[in-house]
């Protein structure tokens, strides 16, 4: 078991990494546990033709040669009215929204998740911070998406609000060279 520590090593600079090398010797993913979720419905009347906002994944990383490589995966997603278009607050609502990137008057629901997915790797040369960050940004973020999706699903259903198909992922082609 990995244990999340204080600062995880945020995954920066990944463009500049090549996740080739650390594709190359995966040899399982370990565990994909959700460590956090957090769901919020406020109460407002029923709204047709809201807007949905799904975050960029934050993504931090650790990696430990024989613990493997723990990646850390948030996610966010909030629902609300089309801009200038105010809620109508059920009756007896006191709600108050604190994110000041949505305005309080036209957010419906805001879904939150923290996936942990630790890989394992076959032995071989020292990876560089460069090219596990970027295997960590795509290759985090891919694995867990299945399981963010089941989630937010589920919980936007359970709240009485429509489900929302979160976009199909879509990787950059690339070509690895596999030695022969």
């Amino acid at each position: 078991m990995v244990e999340q520590s204080e600062k995880p090593v945020k995954a920066e600079n990944s463009e500049k990494g090549d996740p080739a090398p650390v594709v190359e010797r995966l040899d399982r993913i370990d565990q994909i546990i959700q460590l956090k979720g957090s769901f919020e419905r406020f109460p407002v009347a029923e709204q047709e033709n809201l807007v949905a906002r799904v975050g960029p994944p934050s993504v931090r990383w650790n990696y430990d040669e024989g613990a493997g490589l723990a990646v850390f995966v948030d996610q966010v997603f909030e629902s609300s009215n089309p801009p200038g278009e105010p809620a109508a607050k059920a009756e007896g609502s006191t709600s108050e929204v604190a994110d000041p990137a949505t305005r309080e008057d036209e957010l419906i629901a805001r879904v939150t998740a923290t996936y942990l997915l630790v890989f394992r790797f076959k032995e071989g040369p020292r990876f560089g911070d460069a090219d596990l960050a970027a295997f960590a940004k795509a290759n985090g973020v891919f694995s867990a998406t299945p399981y963010w999706r089941e989630y937010l699903n589920n919980s936007l259903t359970r709240a009485g609000l429509s489900p929302f198909m979160l976009p199909v992922m879509k990787m950059k082609k690339r070509t690895i060279e596999r030695k022969r």
